[in-house]
């Protein structure tokens, strides 16, 4: 019979409440815990506090004796080494003994398949007695063709075959956030047809195949070689300068087009490669590209083999849609001469620069977060006008560009000179001609107005009506004329603040901003960085690099408000947690991933 545990999960509203968990399924056994999976009500449920649906993500096992397979169901996001998920599975093997039958498994086909949906699709499959082989191969055949001729803006979609009747073959397309994008019916014959070309591409040597010639036959192919190679680990050996090698290392996906199976792989191959001599790791660098689908710079295996490491460590706990599917990110190099204890993101290239004395010396904690928040910026560019709205609409921020019309809008904001000083024309004049002055970027660029500029007190010293005015007062309030010359972001507290606005100047962009002051206090109190004062890129940068942390949600400060924004329109982080149960909202999506209980 079935196995089911009860665990306490945690809905978003914060209550908790039991919910009956599959440990093993018998299919042919338990024929009414298959209609589960088949009518996709398998571990969902409802929170009695908030009466809101939720589906509950947790490894199985599911069995059949009749037709002697076995499936291990992991949830594809759940971020574990091969060691880890094989002694889990050992574990629950170990548990299957108590079952009474206790039948040998020796004939049976065992797989682990990410994903309820994977699951469910293997069970059509079985049930209808269609080949998994032929079907992949169909299912390449329609997904390239769908890229190719229809919209390559589509988030890395999956397709997965949800019924089969007399004359045809019914799938559903998903993209990477699990939104449905379409149901697709073909005619079996094309099935049919597809088969035969691949039994045809079988029986070629792979390496005899055209280096233009990148089908899906070809990516099959290269795919089974990485898990070949995948399977020699820890220590291999792997011959780099094979034929085979080279011809895995050209016709294989990348980034998004690889299951989360052949990313583990990609891993495994990595560290064996890294006990070989320097000449042969080089490998591991384009095998990060592949892996992440992004283009390193020269000198990250010349410099320290490690920095890699880290890097990869970095970019896995982000949603894949942020780096291999950013088309913004061109490059990440590293930095060797300007920037060597941080990190830079050029727009106008796509060029993601690491200090390499930051990879070598510096802590994990702060090269993480520095991955993380240049990955921000490129986020913002590429998803412009979502981040731009969220901006403005969540901090208030608006920001002027240096004019003296631009400075007189900029004081209007602020209600003016102040109600409380009289002003000539003069005076008002000296002012506007003051801040534009301290907008003017000296040369070399500083994060100072130019030093030959003389303090308010200084420069109206006599004037009192025009120190206190709100402009100047704004002036000294965000700029530090003596040493040790912090900078205006360091000293958002003390921003002037007018009808629920805080003002500054921006002296690396020679720009004047406004921001929501309350909004502004409530972020600044959970970020561990005045940094994300700098601008409203750098806010938003920073805030993304806080929530996407590894150690989120555990301890974090994030106001429900952003948590709910990032959730709902970049995704959740990717891990790792290495938990086996996980929560997602929405029934009208597939399962995706969630929040830890």
């Amino acid at each position: 019979m079935s196995q089911f545990k009860f665990y306490e999960v945690t809905c978003d509203c914060g209550h908790k409440h039991p919910v009956s968990l599959a440990e093993i399924i018998h299919g042919n056994r338990s024929l009414e815990v298959k209609q589960m999976v088949y009518d996709r009500s398998l571990h969902w449920t409802t929170c009695p506090g908030c009466n809101e649906e939720f589906y509950v993500h947790k490894d199985f096992i599911y069995l059949d004796s009749e037709k002697e397979f076995l499936f291990r169901v992991v949830p594809s996001f759940v971020d574990r080494s091969f060691e880890e998920v094989q002694d889990d599975f050992t574990k629950m093997m170990e548990s299957m003994a108590n079952d009474p039958s206790k039948f040998s498994l020796d004939n049976y086909a065992i797989r682990t398949v990410s994903r309820i949906e994977r699951l469910r699709e293997k069970l059509v499959l079985s049930d209808n007695n269609l080949d998994d082989d032929q079907m992949d191969a169909l299912k390449v055949y329609l997904l390239q063709r769908m890229l190719d001729r229809e919209n390559r803006t589509w988030n890395s979609p999956d397709i997965y075959l949800d019924q089969v009747t007399e004359k045809s073959l019914v799938f559903r397309i998903f993209d990477q956030d699990s939104k449905e994008l379409f149901e697709l019916e073909i005619d079996k014959s094309l099935l049919k047809e597809i088969s035969e070309i691949y039994q045809q591409q079988k029986e070629v040597e792979f390496g005899a195949l055209q280096e233009d010639d990148i089908t899906m036959f070809g990516q099959r192919e290269a795919l089974k070689s990485l898990r070949h190679y995948a399977s020699l680990h820890p220590k291999g050996p792997i011959d780099t300068n094979s034929e085979r090698f080279r011809r895995m290392l050209n016709f294989i996906p990348r980034g998004n087009r690889i299951s989360d199976d052949a990313k583990r792989y990609l891993y495994k191959v990595c560290e064996i490669l890294d006990n070989f001599p320097v000449d042969k790791r080089r490998s591991i660098e384009k095998l990060f590209e592949i892996r992440f689908n992004v283009d390193l710079g020269s000198g990250w295996y010349k410099s320290h083999h490690t920095h890699i490491w880290k890097l990869w460590a970095a970019l896995k706990t982000l949603p894949d849609k942020h780096v291999e599917q950013n088309s913004e990110i061109k490059q990440i190099v590293l930095d060797t001469k300007d920037h060597r204890n941080g990190g830079t993101y050029n727009s106008g290239t796509g060029i993601i620069a690491i200090g390499d004395t930051l990879a070598s010396t510096g802590s994990k904690t702060f090269f993480d977060k520095t991955v993380r928040h240049e990955i921000g910026h490129a986020v913002e560019d590429q998803r412009t006008k979502l981040v731009k709205g969220w901006q403005k609409n969540v901090a208030g921020w608006k920001l002027y560009s240096r004019s003296k019309p631009n400075i007189k809008k900029w004081i209007a904001e602020m209600g003016g000179y102040g109600t409380k000083v009289k002003l000539t024309d003069t005076d008002k004049k000296d002012i506007l001609d003051y801040i534009d002055s301290l907008l003017v970027k000296p040369t070399p660029a500083s994060w100072l107005p130019d030093s030959s500029i003389p303090a308010p007190r200084i420069k109206f010293a006599g004037r009192p009506n025009v120190i206190n005015s709100r402009p100047i007062q704004a002036v000294m309030g965000c700029t530090d004329f003596t040493p040790p010359h912090q900078r205006w972001y360091q000293l958002n507290s003390s921003w002037v603040v007018y009808g629920g606005k805080a003002f500054s100047l921006n002296y690396w962009y020679s720009q004047l901003m406004v921001v929501d002051a309350k909004q502004l206090r409530s972020l600044m109190a959970f970020l561990p960085s005045s940094y994300a004062a700098m601008s409203p890129g750098e806010f938003f940068a920073e805030v993304y690099a806080y929530f996407y942390d590894p150690k989120y949600p555990t301890g974090s400060a994030v106001p429900k408000s952003i948590k709910t924004w990032f959730e709902k329109n970049l995704g959740r982080s990717e891990g790792p947690s290495g938990a086996s149960i996980m929560v997602a909202k929405s029934r009208d999506k597939r399962p995706i991933g969630a929040s830890l209980f």
